[in-house]
């Protein structure tokens, strides 16, 4: 019981299962993650598929989309011959599974052909990531969209455990709880005496969201993350 059965909100921002969650359960804390995500798998046309080969690189915008992209590749036996960059590690691990080499956002080149791939949020988010990347074109694999029902149920769960934890595990998810914890009342969770990173995006993200992250791990893993909640 490393944990020592420590309440932790643990901000969700997809579907997929958290080993994150489930390595702090086998430590003994209690997670609470919020909020819950479901999703469809969107269509994508004949033309789009053809195309695919034609991109010098691809950027991931979650683990979610990397698996969501390449069984669109096997189904369709696309040769691809760009390089692969993600927004995390996690979605560099995920690359890895489909024996690909993936790098961090921060290092892919400004010359090339971009093709962004994510869910419905990267067409809201198009103007930023021009500003950010330059002109690409977009896959949109999936919609997401929050579980209303099982969110206010978890929401109420919170409320009532009064977590002592309130977990970021990336930037997205800082963005997510700002949006979010108002209207399921939980926005109070992050008054907690511990407000956790996972690493210097999150941590910037929060500060920028008018939080304050007091605690991050040495690196951004699971097991520098476990030591880091167990150290106080």
């Amino acid at each position: 019981m490393l944990l020592n059965n420590q309440k932790i909100v643990l901000v969700r921002t997809g579907t997929e299962e958290s080993k994150v969650a489930n390595e702090l359960r086998r430590n003994g804390a209690e997670v609470f993650e919020f909020p819950k995500w479901e999703k469809v798998i969107l269509p994508v046309g004949e033309p789009v598929v053809k195309r695919l080969d034609s991109f010098d690189k691809i950027l991931f915008t979650s683990s979610e989309a990397v698996t969501e992209f390449f069984n669109l590749v096997i189904e369709n036996s696309i040769e691809l011959n760009g390089h692969f960059f993600g927004l995390s590690l996690k979605t560099l691990r995920v690359l890895k599974n489909y024996e690909q080499e993936g790098f961090l956002a921060e290092e892919m080149p400004a010359a090339g052909k971009l093709l962004i791939v994510g869910d419905q949020q990267i067409g809201a988010e198009k103007e930023q990531s021009i500003l950010k990347y330059g002109e690409h074109e977009l896959l949109i694999t999936s919609k997401k969209y929050i579980n209303q029902v099982s969110s206010k149920i978890i929401a109420e769960e919170i409320m009532e455990k009064l977590p002592e934890v309130l977990f970021f595990p990336s930037g997205k998810s800082v963005h997510i709880f700002a949006q979010e914890a108002v209207s399921y009342g939980i926005d109070s969770i992050a008054k907690c005496p511990r407000i956790v990173c996972m690493g210097n995006n999150s941590t910037e993200e929060a500060k920028q969201c008018g939080f304050s992250p007091n605690e991050m791990p040495a690196v951004p893993t699971v097991d520098a993350l476990l030591t880091c909640l167990a150290g106080r």
